[in-house]
């Protein structure tokens, strides 16, 4: 599972999102999550430039803003399968 959450570096949002993903997450599973900072790379910035911090999981969205535990306990579960 490739799990990638686009954040910048001093945003509130996704420092909360960052820290309810490691209450939700095994260890195991957090270790997947690749973080990236939307400064850092021209097409992570004209792609979520406003709208951090996004979760995606097998390069599908998630969500946007704030974390939507109920879709992410489904995708891990195995009952969302959009992703």
């Amino acid at each position: 599972m490739k799990i990638e959450l686009y954040i910048r570096s001093g945003c509130h949002l996704c420092e909360q999102m960052f820290h309810q993903l490691s209450d939700v997450l095994t260890p195991e599973q957090l270790t997947w999550v690749s973080v990236r900072d939307v400064d850092t790379r021209q097409e992570w910035f004209e792609n979520y430039d406003t709208r951090i911090p996004v979760l995606k999981i097998n390069g599908q969205l998630v969500c946007e803003y704030f974390l939507d535990t109920n879709r992410l306990q489904a995708i891990l579960n195995g009952h969302d399968t959009s992703v």
